[in-house]
């Protein structure tokens, strides 16, 4: 499973499978193979490669994310669903930053309108996971609100239908 193929991360990686001593591994193309215990138990030594690599601070810190993703849902102590959800939030993270080093690239409007989306996607599964009650409660009120103006636009249509 490709970890970053999809965003626009400054790395690619992905699931090698197992190694000579059936250890699942993962690898930073160009960069080295790993496996969930040295990314868990041992990650200065890749923070010390990736800077030797010339890794800025952030993508550094995307690339730890990432491998610390992978080896936790390795070692099963992430379900897969959040894993899905986290994978797809770093995606939207690097699709931010890649916009922010460059913006304006293809068109204006679509990028920004695309930021946006992100951006609310990330908040919105920040306030779920972190604030259940909160997060209810606004959903809830939003969907009342969206019924109103459903009804206010229904009634506002007999109206002119009757006018006519």
């Amino acid at each position: 499973m490709a970890l970053s193929r999809w965003s626009f991360s400054d790395h690619y990686i992905f699931d090698v499978g197992k190694d000579d001593n059936e250890i699942s591994c993962v690898e930073v193309c160009g960069f080295g193979q790993f496996n969930a215990s040295e990314i868990l138990n041992d990650y200065s030594y890749i923070e010390n490669k990736a800077k030797e690599y010339g890794y800025g601070f952030f993508s550094r810190l995307e690339l730890w994310a990432y491998l610390t993703l992978w080896a936790r849902l390795s070692e099963k102590q992430i379900k897969y669903k959040d894993a899905t959800v986290l994978i797809n939030l770093l995606r939207m993270y690097g699709h931010i930053k890649e916009y922010v080093r460059e913006p304006f690239q293809e068109g204006y409007m679509t990028d920004i309108d695309c930021i946006r989306s992100y951006l609310n996607q990330i908040i919105d599964y920040i306030e779920f996971r972190l604030f259940p009650e909160y997060h209810a409660c606004k959903t809830a009120s939003s969907m009342l609100e969206l019924d109103r103006w459903r009804k206010e636009r229904k009634n506002e249509l007999q109206r002119q239908i009757q006018t006519l």
